[in-house]
């Protein structure tokens, strides 16, 4: 029997290498990336730098790296994404990225990790949950998340390689071990992994 809460991970931002999140140009936002396929059609998905005025004055600026965070959405540098673009992901696209740094110079040399489906395959019964919702349809807020073995015993294995799950409050994105391997070979900066069946709400801010 598989243990999928062993071969998953969360993806979070190294909060102590990479302090800040981007967000997206409202030319970006406008295009629903969060829920929609997006198209070469309209060009790069673009995002900046989140520090305020404020921030900027005192001299802060955003760290560059590998792995940056998007709100629970990620930017993939090209280094990283080469290793990954061949999977056959469900719900998935790895999209053309523009990022702006604070000192506005472009880096064209991302990709978006744009979800536009997620997957319904939290075991709600084995998960702790702290609060629930009033309906199958609505959110729940999960301090342990257990994945569900048959509804992942039912997808390909490469299809489920990186997904973000259904009926969750928290817009976690969830790793196979095989990306996260392909992370760590690479040296990617800006990254932090925690194994499914060792998180606790929380963790992440350690």
């Amino acid at each position: 029997m598989t243990n999928y809460n062993e071969q998953y991970y969360i993806l979070f931002n190294d909060f102590g290498n990479a302090p800040s999140y981007l967000r997206p140009l409202s030319k970006t936002s406008s295009r629903n990336y969060e829920y929609e396929k997006l198209h070469k059609s309209g060009g790069p998905a673009f995002f900046e730098s989140a520090f305020d005025e404020e921030d900027k004055k005192a001299g802060h600026k955003h760290s560059i790296h590998d792995v940056m965070d998007v709100a629970g959405w990620y930017l993939f540098s090209h280094r990283i994404y080469e290793k990954m673009q061949t999977f056959k992901i469900n719900n998935f696209q790895f999209f053309p990225a523009v990022f702006i740094d604070d000192d506005n110079h472009y880096h064209e040399n991302y990709v978006l990790t744009n979800f536009y489906g997620l997957l319904d395959c939290v075991d709600l019964d084995l998960s702790v949950i702290r609060s629930k919702g009033y309906s199958e349809d609505e959110e729940y807020k999960i301090a342990n998340f257990y994945l569900s073995q048959d509804i992942l015993n039912n997808i390909p294995e490469e299809q489920r390689l990186i997904f973000k799950i259904a009926k969750s409050v928290n817009t976690y994105i969830f790793v196979h071990q095989k990306i996260k391997d392909i992370m760590e070979q690479e040296g990617a900066t800006g990254a932090m992994f925690i194994r499914v069946d060792q998180y606790t709400s929380g963790d992440e801010y350690g």
